[in-house]
């Protein structure tokens, strides 16, 4: 004789709450003690209640109809929220794609560069992942989407522009995926309670006709497990997608930054400071262009010579103006200024030049004294180039002659004029008379005569 199920409810056996169910012949775990709930008979109850109120009687098969039907709407929900998901994860893709170019432009620094390009990656990838196990867990993945959506959306509203276009988009996403959660939390409450129709849904055409024949506990069985394989199938997919993405975004880096984004600015100043302050000139010249080292290591040597004598002080830390492909930095240096200047060569920083201001001049005119009052001709003539020395030699030794000079008059004072840039007019007032000299800077950076002239010799009487 077949039984009569009344309303296709049931009961727990151990604490007697009622549920409404689908499958008659199969026992459920109760979600208030975890007793077993079992259909209930016409002779145990005539007027079964469930839980959630009166209703009127209703049979299996409409109230599995119902289930598709609601089942079937929160789809397009689901089917939203996956697209939501899928133009994430092509925008974040193409901001990955900027922001790793990006760092191959000199104004872009690098550190946050990457952190930039780290963290598209990684909002790609969780877009990437949602789309594709969105089906297995709706509402956790919606709530993921709400709060990245609901981060951006306020990084753009309170960054510099928070009227703009990204601003706008961004809110409007932010608002669209919280909305989502409600019919997605309903969708999840579908699934609980209909799981086998859940799970048909997804289930292959050979699943389907597996099932065919089969009684209602094994149906559920080869359901839960194809369910579970898909589950299984769908997180290895989005686990490779996410690591190849990830490997892409990686070496795309590490191929801009190491043969597109120029060198770092200032490992090469900190490299140059370095070689001045542990090994001097020599090695610090070795930073300029090859075409002008040598002609720049003589002038450099000449001035510094000048302005520190053979030892050179420490190198500290300048002060740095730059533009896109341009550098240059002021060192103070004991009281002395040194410019040094840089340029982008290709993917290098270059030193360009330095340029040090024109050594002073008083310790060649004290040269001059000392020579002139120890009465040296050989070493007043040494102040001349060397192409001039032996005729200025002569010359001296032949004015001092004429002039019967056992040593040279005393200096009484010295006047410096016509002082501007590289020369300068220096007069030695004698007790009797002036000695006129001009002076150059030559191209080593040293101070040297081009020029004397001796006081007029007295008439005969």
């Amino acid at each position: 004789m077949t039984r009569q199920i009344a309303r296709s409810r049931a009961r727990c056996d151990n604490c007697e709450k009622v549920y409404l169910i689908l499958d008659l012949d199969r026992t459920y775990a109760c979600k208030a003690c975890d007793g077993t709930v079992r259909a209930i008979d016409v002779t145990d109850s005539g007027q079964g209640e469930a839980s959630d109120g009166e209703g009127h009687p209703e049979d299996a098969a409409s109230l599995r109809h119902q289930a598709n039907d609601a089942l079937t709407r929160a789809y397009v929900w689901i089917g939203s929220v996956t697209w939501l998901y899928r133009l994430g994860a092509l925008a974040y893709a193409v901001a990955t794609a900027f922001a790793v170019l990006a760092l191959a432009r000199t104004d872009v620094p690098e550190g946050p560069g990457v952190l930039v390009v780290g963290l598209t990656s990684l909002l790609s990838i969780l877009m990437l992942v949602g789309a594709i196990v969105i089906l297995f867990q709706p509402f956790a993945w919606t709530l993921v989407i709400a709060v990245l959506a609901t981060v951006i959306a306020t990084v753009h509203i309170v960054g510099p522009d928070p009227l703009g276009v990204a601003a706008l988009a961004s809110a409007i996403w932010a608002a669209v995926a919280w909305g989502a959660l409600v019919p997605t939390s309903r969708f999840s409450k579908l699934i609980a309670e209909h799981k086998d129709l859940y799970i048909m849904h997804h289930a292959s055409a050979t699943t389907r006709r597996s099932l065919k024949g089969r009684s209602a506990e094994e149906r559920h069985e080869r359901l839960l497990t194809a369910m579970h394989r898909a589950a299984r199938r769908a997180w290895k997919v989005s686990t490779g997608a996410a690591a190849l993405f990830a490997l892409v975004a990686g070496f795309g880096t590490h191929a801009v930054l190491t043969s597109m984004r120029p060198g770092i600015l200032s490992n090469a100043i900190a490299s140059f400071e370095a070689a001045w302050n542990e090994g001097g000139l020599a090695p610090a010249v070795e930073y300029l262009p090859v075409t002008i080292r040598e002609q720049q290591a003589a002038r450099l040597a000449g001035v510094t010579t000048g302005h520190w004598g053979e030892q050179l002080p420490e190198l500290p830390s300048g002060q740095l103006q730059r533009d896109k492909d341009r550098a240059w930095i002021d060192y103070q240096i004991s009281g002395v200024t040194m410019k040094a200047s840089w340029y982008l060569n290709g993917l290098e920083w270059e030193l360009l030049q330095l340029d040090l201001p024109v050594p002073p001049l008083e310790p060649s005119i004290d040269l001059l004294l000392e020579a002139w009052e120890g009465g040296e001709p050989d070493a007043i003539a040494a102040l001349f180039s060397e192409e001039g020395r032996a005729t200025m030699l002569e010359s001296i030794v032949v004015a001092a002659r004429e002039r019967s000079w056992e040593s040279f008059p005393e200096v009484q004072a010295t006047d410096i004029s016509n002082y501007s840039g590289g020369s300068a007019t220096v007069v030695l007032d004698l007790e009797r008379g002036k000695v006129e000299t001009q002076w150059h800077l030559r191209s080593d950076g040293t101070w040297g005569m081009h020029g004397l002239k001796l006081p007029r010799r007295r008439a005969k009487r």
